[in-house]
């Protein structure tokens, strides 16, 4: 399970100091990235590079759906714009996708911050659970479904 407590350390950080974004989502050991309205990656951290196996080059700029499996990506894709909608905290395991390819599974939390950059940004905090066998469904229990409020 993902830690809170860090989670809720960082939402407030990220709060109190936007413009320090980039160094507050390195002092932690919690794989992080920051999207913006538009789906793309704006920032990520060390640890979220060294999990999914990618470059910053290879990821900021660009979709969040380059980590995403291809049969989900569509769904992934409303589910982000429909946070943006809602702000809500989401808490909930997802089968993502490594640069190799090699599918995992993982814990993710998520925030809603509007001061980053000065306009809305989802902020997400990934906790690694399991390398997925191909041909074995992942996250297909209860333990999928949205847990989050807010």
């Amino acid at each position: 399970m993902i830690n809170l407590k860090e989670t809720k350390r960082l939402k407030n950080a990220l709060a109190e100091r936007p413009q320090e974004f980039r160094s507050i989502i390195e002092d932690t050991p919690l794989a992080i990235c920051i999207t913006n309205e538009d789906a793309m990656f704006v920032a990520m951290n060390q640890n979220y590079l060294d999990l999914y196996g990618f470059t910053r080059e290879q990821l900021e700029g660009n979709s969040f759906t380059l980590v995403v499996p291809e049969e989900n990506r569509a769904a992934l894709k409303r589910y982000h714009d429909q946070f943006f909608v809602d702000r809500y905290e989401i808490l909930r395991k997802w089968v993502v996708q490594r640069s190799d390819g090699k599918s995992m599974e993982i814990f993710a939390d998520a925030g809603f911050n509007d001061r980053i950059q000065g306009r809305p940004h989802k902020v997400t905090f990934v906790q690694f659970l399991r390398v997925v066998d191909s041909g074995q469904e992942a996250g297909s229990d209860t333990g999928n479904k949205m847990l989050g409020s807010k």
